[in-house]
């Protein structure tokens, strides 16, 4: 097992590497889910510890959450994986340490373990740093027994995965049986279609994606952070570069300290235009179980 880390510019995953089956819905399904990792990897949490704030608004919703945590936070930050736990959310694995360039073998055996020993289960989900899915990731996914992912960005962003393998399907099925849901796509303009992107358009540019775009699958794997909703100091830290810095200074342009009401307005938009709301391991469980 290659012990390579999956920094910027590594080869993705695709047809050349493994076997790809793309998969269709029946019905519009949205997965909500969160990135819970410490502001902008810098080892602060201004926002995280607000946590229980998003996840009010979650239960007000009552609109189902996965959470991809950060491996290390099961073993530094255990109150923080317990809430999520206690308010019933899915909780899965994110990157072990959202400081690094990215995911190897070795970052992703340190937060299985860490995952296990506090969950007393071995994750079945995973999401990968930047959403790098690189074949040496996917190939340690499957050694590690993981069910699905969450990772393949097909949209124009950080960690672009353009393959025509991924060109069509709502979801897809990666070598003996791993199953991708790949994050969403505004249709048309193929840009991303979740949180922080969504607001990157500004107030003006959202409105023409809701009005004119539209999601361009049936399934919509919407993604937020904690930094995407509460404006932090840890931004000025962030080790992501000066672009990643000015572009989240644009987002924050016109907003008020927080996003929580665009997150409403995001859930009733999919709600309105007929989507249903599932866990990711949910939306796998109910794929599979008559499999």
């Amino acid at each position: 097992m290659s012990s390579r880390r999956a920094g910027p510019g590594s080869r993705l995953v695709s047809s050349d590497d493994v076997r790809v089956v793309p998969r269709t819905l029946e019905t519009p399904t949205a997965l909500l889910s969160m990135d819970v990792e410490t502001d902008y990897g810098t080892g602060r949490r201004d926002a995280l510890d607000q946590l229980a704030r998003f996840l009010d608004v979650v239960g007000e919703l009552a609109v189902p959450l996965t959470a991809f945590v950060e491996g290390q936070l099961f073993e530094r930050q255990p109150q923080t994986c317990a809430l999520l736990a206690a308010r019933g959310v899915d909780v899965q694995l994110h990157v072990y340490d959202h400081a690094t360039s990215g995911d190897s073998p070795e970052s992703l055996r340190q937060g299985v373990d860490a995952f296990t020993a506090f969950m007393g289960r071995p994750p079945d989900g995973y999401r990968a740093h930047s959403c790098r899915l690189t074949p040496e990731l996917f190939e340690a996914l499957a050694d590690f027994g993981f069910k699905w992912d969450s990772s393949v960005m097909r949209a124009y962003a950080l960690g672009h995965n353009g393959h025509a393998c991924f060109r069509q399907g709502d979801y897809f099925v990666l070598g003996e049986g791993l199953f991708e849901f790949p994050v969403g796509r505004w249709r048309g303009l193929n840009l991303p279609l979740n949180h922080p992107y969504s607001l990157l358009a500004g107030r003006a540019g959202g409105q023409i994606l809701r009005r004119f775009c539209g999601p361009a699958d049936r399934l919509v794997a919407y993604n937020i952070h904690m930094t995407d909703l509460l404006r932090v100091p840890a931004l000025d830290q962030a080790p992501y570069g000066a672009l990643f810095r000015l572009l989240q200074r644009w987002m924050w342009l016109g907003q008020n300290g927080d996003t929580f009401a665009f997150f409403r307005l995001m859930y009733a938009y999919l709600r309105d235009r007929g989507f249903s709301f599932e866990t990711t391991n949910g939306c796998y469980e109910r794929l599979t179980e008559s499999r």
